[in-house]
Formats: C-alpha cells, structure tokens, sequence
C-alpha cells in the first residue's frame, strides 16, 4: 500500500471525485438546464429555492445550439428542474441531434408517456438519467408524491422498450442510506445500464440540510456498496464524493464541462453556487464566452462542489 493511502482509497468500488466524467476522446459535455420549474418536491433538490428564474425562448436555444459544434460540445445533458415542462423539449432534442450532437436527457419522467418518448426517441435522444431513491414508499416521500416510484418504473420500462438506454442515480441521505441493499437489488431487476450512488450537496435544499450525513455514515455507506460490488451486484455501480470533498484537479468545470443557466448564463458547473458565469453568451456568442470563463477559472480558487458556505 502506497504512503498517504488508506483501504478505502484503492478500494474495489472507486470513489469518483466529480459526477460529471470527461468525454471520452476529449469534447465539452454541455449541461442545460432549460427550467427551474419542477412538478415535484424532493427535500434533497440540488436546484430548489430558485424562484423567478427568466427562461429562453426556443429561438434563443436554438441559436446556442447551433454554436456547439464550434466550441467542441460533444454531448449535451438536458436537465432542470424538470426539463418535460417545456412544451418545446422535443424541439431542442431535435436541434442537438441536427448539428451531430448526443442529447441525454435528466428527467423524474412524471410527464412521459409513451407517444412522448416515442417522439424523443424519433428525435434523437440519445439516453436517459434518473433519480432512484429507494424502495416505493421511500422514493415517494423523498420525491414528495406517492405515485412518483410507479410512474418512474412504468416509464423506465416504456424507454426500454424503444431502445433508449437509461441510467439510475441515488443521492445518499438520512431518509435512505438504510436501503443501499435494497436499491441495488430493485435497480438490478429494471432494465438500465447503471446505478451511481452520491452525496447530498449543500446547495438548493441541500444547503445546511437535516438530512445531511455525517462523514462517518458516508463511509459506512461506501462500504456497503464495496460489499455488494464483491459479491456481485447485478448491475454496475458507481460512487462519486463519498469518501471527502474533491480535490481541484479533479474538478471538471470549464475544461470538459460547461453548462447554461434557463436564463442563458454560460457556467462553469451547475454544482456550486460559487461559480463564474458569462451574462449574455447570445450576445457575445459562445466561443468569445468560454474563453472569457475560463480566464476567470485560471484566476481565481473558487469553491467545490461540496464544500458548506458556497
């Protein structure tokens, strides 16, 4: 064992430092967040306590869009909110697809149904992110609606049948860190590719949160998870910032991850509040935009991910 490491750190599971990974062969991975408007009410939401947010026109996304080829954007990762609000989501999938790019969608699929994923799939999309929390009853309270588990399952299964690939993620707190067994095994039994397993950020609701583990419980978790990756889980698990806060060099922002607020800031990450931002990228246009932000990034020592007080 190598000086300065522990067991956990050369562990079979891995901890992942960032949710985001680098696109393979190099590429920007754009995340927009084209709403802030959600038809849930899930305690732990990254993105809640953000009311009166101004949201871009279609026109307006569709002239960014159009800008990603220029930039190196290789994979675009639709989210919000609940990006299904926009009545127009189909049409941006359409736009991503057009200019050669790969559109993921990160969604709590409430409002799919099967002429809707029908009609994203025609579009172009290319995969599914979702949040799993646990077994039924513990994913609707932390979801705040009963019905929500069901609808999400029926949904996942709609996706299967149209050949969309679909992911699972669970963000670890005090309501479910009890049904980390329990979850690989339902996750294991759906028709999807993987289940990521996180901590709680202290942003949105997050921030200063009840429901926040301490470290000790985080490791405990990990260690579960390693246990079932040992004895085989049935399906691929991933595990990103159990283990401590990130490092900067792990930190993605402004090198193979950018993304734009609903009302058309061009960011560094979607994970932190102390983040950079362009004001008017549909102004300056993208390109000039990404190299004024990342002479930002170079300049100062923001804040990660997960650290209280950003």
């Amino acid at each position: 064992m190598a000086p300065g490491m522990n067991k956990r750190e050369i562990s079979v599971a891995g901890d992942e430092r960032c949710r985001f990974r680098p696109i393979k062969g190099g590429g920007l991975r754009m995340v927009l967040r084209v709403t802030m408007k959600c038809d849930l009410a899930c305690p732990h939401c990254l993105a809640a306590k953000r009311k009166g947010y101004a949201e871009l026109a279609t026109r307006q996304w569709l002239t960014l869009i159009s800008q990603f080829p220029g930039i190196g954007v290789e994979k675009v990762l639709l989210t919000g909110g609940e990006p299904l609000l926009r009545d127009d989501i189909v049409t941006i999938v359409e736009a991503i697809s057009h200019v050669g790019i790969q559109a993921d969608l990160n969604s709590n699929l409430q409002r799919m149904d099967l002429g809707l994923i029908r009609e994203l799939k025609q579009a172009g999309l290319s995969e599914i992110s979702v949040s799993l929390e646990g077994p039924e009853e513990v994913h609707d309270r932390m979801h705040g609606r009963i019905g929500s588990y069901a609808r999400l399952i029926e949904a996942i299964n709609w996706a299967a049948e149209n050949n969309i690939p679909v992911d699972t993620s669970c963000c670890l707190t005090k309501d479910n860190y009890n049904h980390i067994v329990d979850l690989i095994n339902i996750a294991g039994k759906l028709p999807v590719r993987s289940l990521t397993f996180s901590r709680l950020l202290p942003i949105g609701h997050g921030y200063g949160s009840r429901l926040t583990l301490t470290q000790e419980q985080l490791n405990a978790c990990y260690d579960s998870i390693q246990r079932e990756m040992v004895s085989g889980a049935p399906i691929p698990i991933r595990v990103t910032g159990l283990l401590g806060a990130p490092r900067q060099k792990d930190c993605e922002r402004g090198t193979s991850l950018i993304a734009i607020s609903p009302d058309g800031r061009l960011l560094g990450c979607v994970l932190t509040e102390d983040n950079p931002s362009i004001q008017d990228p549909l102004k300056t246009g993208l390109r000039p935009a990404l190299e004024y932000l990342r002479g930002d990034l170079s300049k100062h020592q923001f804040a990660q991910c997960w650290q209280e007080g950003t």
